[in-house]
């Protein structure tokens, strides 16, 4: 297949990773960041990049992660020419306001779709979309990667942003809740990722954490060597209720080799099972326990984080992302 693929630059590496999955399987692929595209001409330039008068270069389009910088009108043309696929990593937001109508009205005018969650799958299905489960695709590319001999701290909370259950009502702890129980233990702890910089960030608005245990933002180059180094990661996701799902940064956390400490959404445990692949906490006193545990027992931390590595990079592999792409493209008329 000739493929062209539209997306945001801050998802870049999940976009390298499936575009080299893609090769690896013997497509031609092109990229292109939503927002040089439109600042470059808008929807001319999305008329002369996908067509050449009646004829397109391509066979599949896929909107990667599409927010704000598409609108309805640019899907429709795209869609009424060629098959398109829709991905998303996000959950699905309780609060549904005009951006969430019109990316969910932009969703349902793509043939194919690609979900986080089986939930959002078979809301796609339900709409007429061939919809598949696929968690975001990770390619480590290890040479691009020195080791590193960097420790954060003994617990990190990596997160983007400090979700409050006033927004996401189905929530099981809010991240600011489990750093203030950590915290409280004693333990060497640390947040990373937006704080300040991000208006609903660690602390900003709500308080999150104080500055004594914040680290920072962690440039993604940087990201694999502390990770590995890190004794433990706490996961935390924004909506539990979601089937199957899980997010990008507890992918990532695990195919580097970390271990994980994660809250539960619905039937996860049927994919990631419980002290094999990750360790389930079901309230924050009960995610102190078994960080004091872990921490006092690396043998078997290490060992849970080995299996939790294996069969992540199994579910999430660049590659096996890309059968996904090949499958729902044979279906939806792409010539795969």
């Amino acid at each position: 297949m000739n493929i062209l693929m539209v997306g945001e630059q801050h998802l870049g590496h999940s976009i390298k990773s499936i575009k080299h999955g893609l090769q690896l399987c013997g497509h031609a692929v092109d990229n292109v960041y939503t927002r040089k595209l439109l600042r470059a001409g808008g929807l001319p330039l999305v008329r002369d990049t996908i067509t050449t008068r009646d004829y397109s270069p391509y066979d599949i389009v896929m909107l990667w992660n599409p927010r704000k910088d598409l609108n309805a009108e640019m899907v429709a043309f795209i869609s009424q020419r060629i098959p398109v696929i829709w991905y998303t990593n996000d959950a699905i937001p309780h609060k549904i306001n005009d951006t969430e109508r019109e990316r969910r009205a932009m969703a349902r005018l793509c043939a194919g779709g690609i979900y986080p969650s089986s939930t959002q799958v078979a809301i796609a299905e339900g709409h007429g979309q061939v919809a598949a489960l696929a968690y975001p695709p990770f390619d480590l590319w290890p040479w691009r990667y020195p080791e590193s001999t960097v420790k954060v701290a003994d617990v990190m909370f990596m997160a983007n942003t400090c979700y409050i259950r006033k927004e996401w009502p189905h929530m099981q702890w809010e991240r600011r809740e489990l750093a203030r129980a950590l915290i409280d233990s004693g333990v060497d702890f640390k947040a990373a990722g937006h704080w300040d910089e991000n208006p609903r960030g660690w602390g900003t608005e709500y308080g999150g954490i104080d500055r004594e245990h914040y680290y920072g933002f962690i440039p993604h180059d940087n990201l694999p060597g502390i990770l590995r180094n890190t004794p433990i990661h706490i996961n935390n996701h924004p909506c539990c209720t979601l089937k199957h799902y899980t997010n990008y940064r507890m992918v990532l956390t695990m195919c580097t080799g970390g271990f994980v400490l994660t809250d539960k959404p619905a039937g996860l445990d049927t994919v990631l099972r419980d002290g094999e692949h990750v360790v389930y906490y079901a309230s924050p006193g009960d995610l102190v326990e078994k960080v004091v545990y872990y921490l006092a027992h690396e043998r078997e931390r290490l060992e849970v984080a080995l299996r939790g590595q294996k069969r992540m990079l199994r579910l999430s592999s660049c590659a096996a992302f890309a059968q996904k792409v090949e499958k729902i493209a044979q279906k939806i008329g792409g010539q795969a």
